[in-house]
């Protein structure tokens, strides 16, 4: 290594020349990947994550919700302990004057949307099984916002 130290020093000119010659080769060489490259990232399709993002834009037709709660229970989400609980988080949540419609494992699409709201076509009265986990150990609430009125209720 001290060879080599000395020999760059000896010949610093060839060397940034070199050093130069190989950036604008890779200039050269890389300038069209930009347009090749994803912008976005990959996820792995059995996620959680992913599986809830088909999920959601199906149930909310096109829109991801602006709020997604995962509920673990180190039992089962059919357990009636389990089952009250989840449905007082989704009061919880849908007592906040910024939500409009709540969607939970527990409850089923648009828990709590007030008299007069319009629930979407199609969706069952109970919960939705595809909100809960494979496992049966977690379970996911599901927010949405109203962007109508500046984000609350009426």
């Amino acid at each position: 290594m001290a060879a080599l130290g000395r020999l760059a020093s000896r010949r610093r000119r060839w060397v940034t020349a070199a050093a130069l010659l190989v950036a604008v080769a890779a200039l050269w060489w890389g300038h069209a990947v930009a347009g090749r490259l994803s912008t976005g990232g990959w996820a792995w399709k059995e996620a959680s994550s992913s599986r809830a993002e088909v999920l959601l834009t199906q149930r909310f037709h096109g829109g991801v919700p602006d709020m997604v709660l995962m509920a673990r229970t180190p039992g089962s989400v059919d357990a009636p302990e389990a089952r009250d609980a989840g449905r007082r988080l989704v009061n919880l949540v849908r007592a906040d004057r910024k939500v409009i419609g709540v969607d939970s494992y527990w409850t089923g699409p648009w828990a709590g949307m007030p008299r007069g709201g319009a629930k979407p076509r199609g969706t069952p009265a109970g919960g939705d099984e595809r909100l809960g986990s494979a496992d049966r150990h977690s379970a996911l609430v599901l927010g949405c916002g109203c962007p109508e009125t500046g984000g609350t209720r009426p």
